[in-house]
């Protein structure tokens, strides 16, 4: 009893039905969600979600990907320190800038049963999982989220999502700007909120979009007092720049505004 995923492939001939492969040494029973998908040829493509595994009814992450037309699942691997019964894992979104080159994101549940952020990176044909580091001036982070990955060139890859310290009892969001050079590790960037808002004003960044890799627009949400916003990150070559973005006139900002997607052709050009 549950969902079987499919796929659906544009060809000449039309539209075909796929069914989605399961990981060889794991089996769902009641449910398999891809969320994302990334194509960076016509013959190399790569999904990812999660999936319930028959033994333990667990969680774990789902990672598919193609070449010339024949899929293969895989479960994603996890950081060491995984909830070991049940991880509650899942691959929320993925980049592919060539075949074979891919960055995925998602989450997981530790031993600590907190929320932690992993980064997936494919390379040389084995995908290898790094716990998302969080801002080095608080001691641990008890809420991760990674929410939106880009990669404008293969090893270059801005990554977003946001974070709670769990050290009160109204926590604030922290905003997560993660970026990957060539050669070089992921690194977190401190930012603050944006001239307008108090400095205590909750931010989560939700999406990112990088034309360019000296170029990357990131939009979240914003919160303080029970009245929320949107906000824009925007990444120019060599520093990061903020501001509050404008909502509709009619908005009630009691209510959290939401933009599902947008999408950069240039630095200028935003839908």
């Amino acid at each position: 009893n549950g969902s079987q995923p499919l796929f659906f492939d544009q060809t000449k001939s039309g539209w075909a039905v796929k069914r989605v492969p399961e990981p060889p040494d794991e089996a769902w029973t009641r449910w398999a969600v891809p969320g994302s998908l990334s194509c960076a040829t016509a013959q190399f493509c790569a999904a990812v979600g999660r999936f319930q595994t028959r033994r333990g009814l667990a969680f774990l992450g789902l990672i598919l990907t193609e070449t010339s037309g024949r899929w293969k699942a895989t479960r994603a691997p996890l950081p060491a320190d995984r909830r070991p019964y049940d991880p509650d894992a899942s691959v929320d979104s993925v980049s592919c800038q060539t075949a074979g080159s891919c960055v995925a994101i998602g989450g997981y549940t530790n031993r600590e049963a907190h929320r932690e952020g992993v980064i997936l990176t494919l390379s040389g044909g084995k995908w290898v999982a790094t716990e998302a580091p969080t801002n080095p001036k608080f001691t641990y982070s008890y809420q991760v989220s990674l929410t939106g990955v880009a990669c404008p060139v293969s090893g270059s890859c801005v990554v977003v999502g946001h974070y709670d310290t769990g050290q009160s009892a109204h926590p604030l969001i922290h905003p997560l700007l993660l970026s990957h050079a060539r050669g070089h590790g992921w690194n977190a960037t401190n930012i603050s909120a944006p001239r307008g808002l108090p400095r205590n004003a909750s931010l989560a960044p939700s999406n990112v979009s990088c034309p360019s890799t000296g170029d990357c627009t990131v939009i979240g949400t914003s919160s303080h007092g029970g009245l929320h916003g949107l906000v824009l990150f925007r990444w120019s070559g060599n520093r990061w720049t903020d501001r509050v973005l404008p909502t509709p006139v009619n908005a009630d900002d009691r209510i959290p505004v939401i933009v599902s997607s947008f999408a950069c052709a240039s630095a200028s050009s935003c839908t």
